[in-house]
């Protein structure tokens, strides 16, 4: 089903190539920024931050904003643990991965521009016929 998806996302005019890799052939993070209430801290937050592995990025009189990078799993149950301080906003980039087996950037990059010049020679074709 995911190498259908892959297939599809290719015949986007935009994608140049989509790579399908199993789980175990990636590394993979997500990145979630939360925007807490400081009206609700009455207790020291720094057990949480300490624990989760937490980076503060903005302290200001009304709210703290936080950065976690992990997985699905530890993103969700940050949320669950600052819900009580009151969550004023959340965003989360979803998955990034990078893969493990080892091929030079400049190998992707030389088969990405075939890719290109055939899928320009295949809508030169289309258009002439």
């Amino acid at each position: 089903m995911m190498k259908k998806a892959a297939d599809q996302i290719e015949k986007l005019t935009e994608v140049l190539r989509a790579f399908y890799y199993e789980q175990q052939d990636v590394v993979s993070q997500e990145l979630a920024l939360y925007k807490i209430s400081t009206a609700n801290i009455s207790t020291p937050m720094e057990g949480l931050i300490r624990d989760f592995n937490v980076r503060i990025l903005d302290i200001e009189k009304e709210f703290i904003i936080v950065e976690k990078t992990g997985s699905r799993k530890e993103v969700l149950k940050l949320f669950d643990q600052l819900k009580p301080y009151g969550i004023l906003q959340f965003a989360c980039t979803g998955q990034v991965a990078v893969t493990k087996p080892m091929k030079e950037l400049e190998t992707y990059l030389q088969e990405l521009n075939k890719a290109a010049e055939m899928s320009n020679k295949i809508r030169s074709w289309k258009l002439k016929n």
